[in-house]
């Protein structure tokens, strides 16, 4: 390491001499980094205090070298021998003594400071603390649903250094511990907290982003205070589990052959699943109405051009042409009732590019639905209205903090008479298509 011999009895340096050395202290230490970068793993990590201070050897009487630094805002000499003082007399002289340290006042570990909760409540004492700080990030990771190598970024790190220069952020590896920690606390919490209550358990297909089915295991309780709760307990791939059950079911009956858990005694069916599978068979009876009327949709959002041209035929028929039709999600049925809602408005729009806009009605000649009938029309929007209810009393019935069991005889008994209504619009525009006819 380059050094330049200086006189013990004249330690203060001017600011052109300080800016030299500070210049050339990096330098060399960006050359050692890079030099020493396969041993960084077994490396502790830098002190902060060398942010705020430039090593420097200095040379006795008898030309023995020692170690000092130079504080960058005083520029007072100290001893920083890395066997002999080590970093804690820079840090007290930081935190303490160094009034135009950024540090100063903030970094008195035994001094609390007065903070305000964020919602404008009261006063409150608080203090550093390493290991809450690591919770909070943990859990912001979490709820934020954030990638863990956020917390690697340098603009990030830097962010987190100006808010607390004594908090020591954690890397991608210490969020995944973190993460793991808290779910086996959490999980601790909810085994003490069920005990010996009564439990109902529920499970859910759910599908990832990236497209892996998998399924959740929720549970649903009253505690002592008779307050209702739910937990998801666990999330589980049951795709090749058959062999296993059907071995637990040969032994149960061994043991047990009329015991209750070889039947559907205890098996609640969910009434939000029952009209699920009620929607899905009407619309199985509309299927091409749909259909065609999807096709339409799709066909604006294939391409930036296409849907430029939807736009100039909208402005012709005064429509907002910023507006758009949501493509829906065929397994999800509420999106397809907003998507007939969306293409309703348009009705105009299309019926227009089908007579003026050659590709658009090409667009159909080539085996697909469409393009969409009046008819076509008038049966999605009365299909449409009666999705609404049937969300609307899928929202009811999927209520999570309050009793829902009540509610399922007046729901279904609602539902049947928006089928029987929906069932004479059918055969009522059946009947008007027959009289044209004859």
């Amino acid at each position: 390491m380059e050094s330049q011999s200086v006189s013990s009895s004249n330690p203060a340096l001017s600011t052109n001499e300080m800016k030299d050395r500070d210049n050339q202290t990096q330098e060399i230490s960006r050359n050692t980094n890079v030099s020493q970068k396969s041993n960084t793993k077994n490396r502790k990590e830098r002190s902060i205090a060398w942010d705020h201070c430039v090593r420097k050897i200095i040379h006795d009487d008898e030309g023995n070298e020692e170690m000092f630094a130079i504080c960058k805002h005083c520029e007072l000499q100290m001893p920083a021998d890395s066997k002999k003082n080590g970093t804690r007399g820079l840090l007290n002289h930081l935190y303490y003594r160094c009034e135009s340290s950024p540090l100063h006042m903030v970094m008195d570990k035994s001094q609390p400071t007065l903070t305000q909760s964020m919602m404008g409540g009261e006063v409150k004492i608080s203090d550093f603390n390493q290991k809450r700080l690591d919770n909070m990030c943990v859990k912001w990771i979490i709820k934020a649903e954030m990638p863990f190598r956020t917390v690697d970024q340098p603009d990030f790190k830097e962010f987190i250094h100006d808010l607390q220069p004594r908090y020591k952020i954690l890397n991608r590896r210490k969020i995944t511990n973190g993460v793991w920690s808290l779910f086996c606390e959490e999980k601790a919490k909810i085994k003490s907290i069920i005990g010996d209550l009564r439990v109902s358990i529920t499970t859910d297909t759910w599908t990832s982003i990236q497209n892996i089915n998998y399924m959740v295991v929720t549970t649903h309780f009253i505690d002592s205070d008779f307050h209702l709760h739910k937990r998801v307990l666990n999330y589980y791939n049951a795709s090749s589990n058959d062999v296993a059950v059907e071995y637990l079911k040969k032994q149960i009956r061994k043991h047990d052959s009329d015991s209750l858990m070889l039947d559907d005694n205890l098996h609640m069916r969910c009434a939000c699943h029952i009209i699920n599978l009620i929607v899905k068979d009407g619309m199985k009876e509309l299927v091409d109405s749909i259909e065609s009327i999807r096709n339409c949709v799709k066909y604006i959002h294939s391409s930036s051009a296409r849907l430029d041209k939807f736009r100039e035929y909208a402005v012709l028929e005064k429509k907002d042409k910023m507006s758009t039709i949501p493509m829906d999600v065929v397994t999800r049925w509420n999106a397809t009732r907003i998507m007939l809602h969306g293409a309703y408005k348009f009705k105009g729009v299309f019926a227009r590019m089908v007579e003026e806009f050659t590709p658009f009605k090409t667009y159909f000649e080539d085996g697909r639905v469409g393009p969409p009938t009046d008819e076509d029309w008038e049966k999605a929007m009365g299909f449409a209205h009666f999705l609404k209810k049937f969300y609307d009393a899928t929202i009811k019935l999927s209520a999570t903090k309050t009793p829902t069991s009540h509610l399922v005889l007046k729901i279904l008994i609602n539902l049947k008479f928006e089928i029987e209504w929906l069932e004479l619009e059918i055969r009522k525009i059946l009947c008007c298509k027959m009289w044209l006819h004859l």
